[in-house]
């Protein structure tokens, strides 16, 4: 018989208040993170296909083990994460679906189900043998990234990241300190990701359009920080923390308020049951 993926570590929730402080206390914010299993290249593909929010065909086509263990992990962590979210959340009737063009991940009801529920935003990050992830209502967008502060980098990358004196800036503390200008571009790397993935759109634009204020780029990298960015049109909160002691990493949290547009709709469904339930209140009664 095949053995089935199992989980390496168990799942910690964290507390929300001390990544976003009071700004969000009103709102629900949830954090969670556990350790990925270790793997070899020799490391056999584990059958994850026993999870409820793994896609079964997405499933098969992973070619590592790495890569497997680290979607299982933040799928396994998705469904603690929603089980604290909603503890009657039905999760036999949630998949997650992708945006056609990014490719960004999203909760739906598995189509001919409804629970009359909201389903939250999510966004999952992995590094080095962690994962993290971050939920929220539906009202906002939120993005979390994580990188060890130490992770060895390419001169190159810089590039790829940053531009005019952001650049500039970067290569003075790289070439006055390896080590210190390593961290200050993985904790970069962390504020960018997770403001890609705040806006919607991944890595389907250039990070370098990303413009951290440099006040911020003058104390990277920092224990916490917190400011605010404006980017295509929306204002998101940012929120940096190192965390960790004997391996530390950076982390980062991007909210934004969506749009009006990009407010959940009413589904044919659910227009059909307000309008059964206005009906069945009309009945009797006559309009004044």
């Amino acid at each position: 018989m095949e053995d089935f993926w199992k989980p390496y570590s168990e799942p910690e929730k964290l507390s929300s208040s001390e990544f976003v402080g009071e700004t969000y206390k009103d709102s629900k914010i949830l954090i969670a993170t556990m350790n990925i299993r270790p793997t070899k290249h020799i490391s056999p593909i584990p059958n994850i296909s026993n999870l409820l929010l793994v896609n079964k065909n997405e499933a098969k086509t992973f070619q590592t083990a790495k890569r497997a263990e680290e979607h299982a992990t933040g799928r396994y962590l998705l469904e603690y994460a929603l089980r604290i979210w909603d503890k009657y959340l039905d999760l036999s009737q949630v998949e997650i679906k992708r945006e056609i063009k990014t490719r960004r991940p999203f909760l739906s009801w598995i189509e001919g189900t409804y629970q009359g529920k909201k389903l939250p935003e999510f966004s999952i990050s992995h590094s080095e043998g962690m994962a993290i992830i971050a939920l929220c209502g539906g009202l906002f967008s939120i993005g979390i990234d994580i990188e060890p502060l130490n992770q060895e980098r390419s001169e190159n990358l810089m590039e790829f990241v940053s531009g005019g004196d952001e650049l500039n800036f970067l290569k003075n503390q790289w070439n006055q300190d390896v080590v210190f200008g390593t961290k200050t571009l993985n904790t970069l790397w962390t504020l960018k990701e997770s403001v890609m993935k705040a806006v919607g759109i991944g890595m389907g634009i250039n990070p370098i359009s990303i413009e951290i204020p440099s006040k911020i780029m003058k104390i990277l990298p920092i224990e916490k920080s917190n400011f605010q960015l404006e980017y295509l049109g929306s204002n998101l909160d940012i929120f940096q923390r190192t965390i960790g002691s004997d391996n530390p990493y950076s982390l980062s949290i991007a909210i934004r308020n969506k749009s009006e547009s990009e407010l959940p709709q009413l589904t044919q469904v659910e227009q059909e049951m307000i309008d059964a339930l206005n009906s069945s209140n009309n009945i009797g009664c006559s309009n004044n």
